[in-house]
């Protein structure tokens, strides 16, 4: 079953009787203030770093699993693919 990240993100803030989204972006991404675009997020590795390890979640499957970049990576030269990459991570 897939989940998105905007259902786990409600979920979550349901779960722990948050009031704000900006405490929920703390918690995910390691800042208050993220903007909230699902194709292209970053912060993805603090993300992973806050997912037990059980899950076997990293922010690579993330980005594969979740995001569009999969579906733009074939039309973008190999430099530019991993600056999209590694600046989803940070």
């Amino acid at each position: 079953m897939h989940v998105s990240g905007n259902t786990l993100a409600c979920e979550y803030k349901s779960t722990l009787g948050l009031r704000s989204g900006n405490a929920v972006s703390q918690d995910f991404f390691g800042v208050s203030r993220v903007l909230d675009i699902v194709d292209i997020p970053w912060h993805l590795q603090y993300l992973e770093n806050a997912i037990p390890r059980e899950f076997n979640i990293t922010a690579d499957h993330l980005i594969q699993a979740s995001t569009s970049l999969p579906y733009f990576a074939p039309f973008l030269r190999p430099e530019l693919l991993q600056y999209a990459i590694t600046s989803m991570k940070t």
